[in-house]
């Protein structure tokens, strides 16, 4: 199994939890845990959008690269967060 570590290192974890909940900024969300609680089950943490940088989407890369080689060998792969 291949697990990645996506909130604030190659994915924009607060910033898509603001935007889920219509906040501007992610500390504006009522009750965190429950919020973050009803995300469980869900496909919310495929749906981060990743960190770019000048010269393009160095974690998409990142991240499409690990499902390639989690099919190549036949094992999953999951986000941990």
């Amino acid at each position: 199994m291949i697990y990645l570590d996506m909130h604030g290192v190659i994915a924009d974890f607060f910033g898509h939890f603001a935007k889920t909940y219509k906040v501007s900024h992610w500390k504006s969300v009522h009750d965190k845990e429950k919020a973050i609680l009803n995300l469980k089950h869900t496909n919310w943490f495929f749906m981060l959008p990743t960190f770019k940088d000048e010269k393009g989407c160095v974690s998409t890369r990142i991240v499409e690269f690990t499902k390639q080689k989690a099919v190549e060998y036949n094992t999953g792969w999951g986000i941990c967060s």
